[in-house]
């Protein structure tokens, strides 16, 4: 939209002279109120111009409005255009007990009826497993929480027939010094003046092979403290004040020794640590890791309770599963344990009396750890490379990559599976994203990650299609368990195999229609009342924006001609919107009493069913007629037959070769899209495919030329007639579009005028300007050479007496 100018008069630049002057202060005139009146005076154009302005961009405003109401319509219209609104359909199963078994659906190419389905199996999707668990096992006779175990066991207690067992906790080794290390120590103060026994000397010292450097004359205790603690050393540093002793205590829980040794400066000396020989001599407390599975296996067994544990054979062969065995029913568990043992075993979950065996496998693959370190039985032969599923490539880096990382990348891809990991089974499964007997196609490309998991030589178990019967008849295949092709316009979704036939209805959906017919209705009178507003008196007398413009004035009239008058060729009975329940009339009014569009629905909903294809062709038909214009200059002889595919009335540009091309471009008379087809014909030949329907014989020699078959509608439905009107009004370059741009030519050509007037009204201020100016210089010059003469004439008076 093209706005309005907004130019003001401008002022003038004036010397300090002419300031003077233009005040008035010779001839005493407000020469700047004269000045400004007879600018105003010669700008009343441009303010009535600007008027003009604001007066169109209103009307421009309130056009686009009912355009984007139109564009509404249009868009309510578009459905009831189409034959498949309609026809709309709704399936169901006549028995809706049955809908775990089958689901239905249908569009409006179904038929009318209903028929039976049996379900003898459903389609399947072809699965790849793991041969074998890809973790490696349990380690027996490492600390538990080494062990591999998917839960890790914690210290506590655990009860087995009402026995306590105990698991001690870890512990990490400790260093402390053998003697307090000074009577009043300062960490805050330097080495050499924090008050230790032996007064420190600078230098480096060693613990756990990494190098720790200080100055004493510098570095407070403290601060020695914390860049060992820094130092990746494996140790923890500290302090008692309260003893006077330092203590360094390792990270890791274990039986592992602190070596420590001075390499030049006595500081670990002076912490009582070790002597000038670097013997160590503070006192050391060696930690202990959590007991192995073996060690509480032997616990167990050595408790005298009649219950022998042992290590059983998982389903690979491996030693995997704890097993306890009893002459009499094993009671696991008590409320006061604190240890999850049972449960990281997975006895608490196991069945049985007498024997009580793992559910699961004990030691199994860490799927969240990186491929490295996960703990795969079969080790990979490097650490990148990649293998393709379904010839889609898979890439990983064993270093970063852990096996949940793996398997989400395969699910990303567009491999077309499913990747999961069992952790029951210790497994890896693929699945099909599609079901039917299509195989998995597996390779390693680099590297062994499918043969270290299992996949590559996995036997895979091959989908299957569902079978089916309709009404009692062959068995019928697919590949999905969402079957199409078995009714036309009716979609089967398989749920489960049936033992009798499973019967489902079609009926039509008119519910569909009537919405879609209630939108349109509620619309159309929304538009025909912003058009009336617009373009009339209000009942205050005032007048629309757009009062008498002759554009909405034949919208208006022609939407409700549209509305009212009998579908174009239609000779049925059921040729009016009226006669499926669309009247103008106030509701509850007598039909046509009022300017507003209302919808019966009990009379569409009986038209519906009486008639319902009547109802469809009132709506949506259209058929025409083809004519081969004469003066033709190309190579057809004649035409016959009736376009069947076409949706509207147009013409025909058929261009031969004498080569046999010939090219078809339908331009249609609405102003949309052209459509062209292009075929390859010989002498003679009689053409059915170039134009569905219509029957074009080509002449005995083929020449180059152009020739003309005209398209004329013989019938068409009320709403596709006011869609192709509304869609002339509303499309780029259509009726609204023109007046749009009818608006902005003439607020730009008004914009225009208003510049140029601005233009000669500041020159006309300028010139008033210097011709005031010009005057108030006269005024002072003559002011000047009175008050001259007069002093003369008092000079010379004043001499005489």
């Amino acid at each position: 939209m093209v706005t309005s100018s907004n130019s003001s008069t401008s002022s003038a630049s004036f010397s300090t002279t002419d300031r003077m002057f233009f005040g008035g202060l010779a001839s005493g005139l407000d020469t700047s109120s004269i000045i400004d009146a007879l600018v105003a005076v010669a700008s009343r154009p441009i303010t009535l111009a600007q008027q003009r302005i604001a007066t169109l961009e209103n009307r421009q405003k309130a056009l686009g409005t009912i355009n984007s109401s139109l564009l509404n319509l249009l868009g309510s219209l578009d459905a009831l255009r189409k034959p498949e609104t309609g026809r709309a359909r709704i399936a169901s199963l006549l028995d809706s007990t049955q809908s775990s078994y089958l689901g239905v659906s249908a569009s409006s190419a179904a038929a009318i009826g209903s028929f039976g389905v049996e379900i003898l199996s459903l389609a399947t999707a072809t699965k790849a497993t793991s041969t074998q668990a890809i973790g490696q096992p349990v380690g027996a006779n490492v600390p538990l929480d080494e062990a591999g175990l998917d839960v890790t066991p914690t210290a506590g207690t655990f009860t087995i027939n009402s026995t306590t067992f105990t698991i001690p906790a870890a512990t990490a080794t400790t260093l402390l010094s053998s003697g307090a290390v000074g009577t009043t120590v300062s960490t805050s103060s330097t080495l050499a003046t924090a008050g230790l026994t032996l007064t420190p000397t600078s230098g480096t010292f060693e613990i756990n092979g990494t190098s720790i450097t200080f100055d004493a004359s510098v570095d407070s205790l403290s601060q020695v403290i914390a860049r060992i603690n820094a130092s990746g050393a494996g140790v923890t540093a500290s302090f008692d004040s309260g003893t006077n002793q330092f203590t360094l205590t390792r990270t890791a829980n274990g039986p592992d020794t602190i070596t420590l040794s001075n390499t030049s400066g006595n500081f670990l000396e002076a912490m009582n640590l070790v002597d000038n020989a670097n013997v160590k001599t503070g006192v050391e407390t060696l930690g202990q890791d959590l007991p192995s599975l073996n060690d509480v296996v032997t616990m167990i067994n050595n408790a005298g309770i009649g219950v022998t544990a042992s290590l059983a054979n998982d389903a690979d062969g491996r030693p995997n599963l704890l097993q306890l065995n009893s002459a009499s029913a094993i009671a696991l568990g008590a409320g006061a344990d604190t240890s999850n043992f049972l449960d990281a075993t997975h006895l608490l979950e196991s069945p049985g009396t007498t024997t009580r065996t793992s559910v699961r496998n004990l030691g199994t693959m860490a799927p969240a750890a990186n491929l490295i370190a996960g703990r795969l039985a079969t080790a990979l032969s490097q650490n990148t490379g990649s293998f393709s599923i379904n010839g889609v490539a898979i890439s990983y880096d064993a270093t970063v990559d852990s096996l949940n990382t793996v398997i989400s990348r395969i699910n990303q891809s567009a491999a077309g599976v499913t990747a999961t990991y069992d952790s029951y089974t210790d497994k890896i499964r693929l699945t099909n994203s599609k079901t039917g007997t299509t195989a998995i196609s597996l390779a390693d490309t680099t590297g062994n990650f499918l043969a270290a998991t299992g996949l590559l030589a996995a036997t895979q178990a091959t989908g299957t299609n569902a079978s089916y019967r309709i009404n009692g008849g062959a068995t019928q295949y697919s590949t999905t368990n969402e079957v199409t092709s078995a009714v036309p316009g009716v979609t089967l979704t398989l749920k489960q195999q049936t033992s009798t036939a499973v019967n489902v209805q079609v009926s039509g959906n008119s519910g569909a229609l009537a919405s879609r017919l209630e939108g349109f209705v509620s619309q159309f009178n929304s538009t025909m009342g912003l058009i009336g507003t617009s373009s009339k008196y209000n009942e205050k007398g005032e007048s629309g924006s757009l009062l008498g413009d002759t554009t909405l004035v034949a919208l208006q009239g022609k939407l409700r001609s549209l509305v009212v008058s009998p579908s174009f060729g239609n000779s049925t009975s059921m040729n009016t919107l009226g006669s499926i329940g669309l009247t103008f009339g106030a509701v509850g009014s007598a039909a046509g009493s009022a300017n507003t569009l209302v919808f019966d629905r009990a009379k569409f909903e009986a038209a519906m069913q009486n008639d319902p294809e009547g109802v469809v062709r009132l709506l949506t038909r259209f058929t025409a007629s083809g004519t081969l214009d004469a003066g033709g200059t190309g190579s057809l002889a004649s035409v016959s037959g009736a376009p069947t595919l076409l949706g509207d009335a147009g013409k025909y540009t058929i261009t031969t070769a004498a080569n046999g091309s010939v090219t078809a471009t339908f331009t249609p008379t609405n102003g949309s899209t052209p459509i062209t087809k292009t075929v390859t014909v010989a002498p003679g030949e009689v053409n059915t495919t170039l134009i569905a329907g219509m029957t074009l014989t080509f002449k005995p020699v083929l020449v180059d030329g152009t020739d003309t078959l005209t398209i004329t509608g013989t019938e068409e439905g009320v709403a596709k007639s006011l869609y192709e009107f509304v869609e002339g009004y509303t499309r780029a370059g259509g009726v609204m579009a023109g007046r749009d741009s009818e608006f902005a030519s003439r607020i730009t050509d008004l914009n225009t005028q208003i510049e140029r007037m601005q233009a000669r009204v500041d020159a006309k201020r300028q010139s008033l300007i210097l011709k005031y100016a010009a005057l108030e210089t006269t005024m002072q010059r003559l002011q000047n050479q009175q008050g001259a003469l007069t002093n003369l004439v008092n000079q010379l008076s004043g001499s005489k007496s």
